[in-house]
């Protein structure tokens, strides 16, 4: 069995908020309100003894031609598409498909583009065309596609979990009421 861990090939985001009509802002998709307290009412009550839950999963179906909004930019079909989740600690998504040509390039990232995730590439294209993308800190977060004007074959993209994290996952201070790991810790026989 082989495994490995979510690999990016780096850079930035193409910049298009310099174009007039370009906001990610202007079609957010919103999933449905969460009350966080039911849901750490609803796990306290399972077994401690399975695996750390700490996020709805929301069942979607987001593409490029049902959401979101294209531009161009510098040689490039660039789809952006909004997802917020009110009150989420973190989003994180999983592609159903995913198979994007050589020269593509999809990031993921906050709104105000101080955590960037990315670039994914033909390098994380697989048999199975799926993805699933680390949690971004917040209740919104930006999907950015670029496509070369020249590209082989149109892009596969298909959204179809948007994970609202309720529990808090990047809060540090709380790790240990989490069942987290602590820097100790540093094998299973710990």
């Amino acid at each position: 069995m082989n495994a490995s861990g979510q690999i990016s090939q780096g850079g930035v985001p193409l910049e298009v908020t310099n174009l007039k009509s370009a906001s990610f802002h202007d079609k957010v998709v919103k999933m449905p309100h969460l009350a966080h307290e039911q849901l750490l009412l609803e796990d306290s009550q399972h077994d401690n003894l399975k695996s750390l839950k700490f996020a709805h999963p929301f069942k979607v179906s987001l593409n490029p031609e049902n959401s979101g909004s294209w531009f161009e930019a510098d040689g490039y079909n660039v789809w952006q598409l909004a997802i917020k989740s009110d009150s989420a600690y973190s989003l994180n998504i999983l592609f159903s498909k995913f198979y994007i040509p050589e020269g593509a390039r999809l990031f993921v990232f906050n709104p105000e583009k101080s955590f960037v995730l990315g670039a994914f590439t033909s390098f994380n294209n697989k048999d199975y065309k799926k993805l699933a993308v680390y949690p971004v800190p917040g209740d919104e977060l930006v999907i950015q596609y670029e496509e070369p004007n020249n590209a082989t074959f149109s892009g596969e993209l298909e959204v179809g979990t948007v994970n609202h994290d309720y529990l808090g996952v990047f809060d540090l201070k709380n790790r240990w009421n989490r069942r987290l790991s602590e820097s100790c810790n540093v094998d299973v026989n710990c």
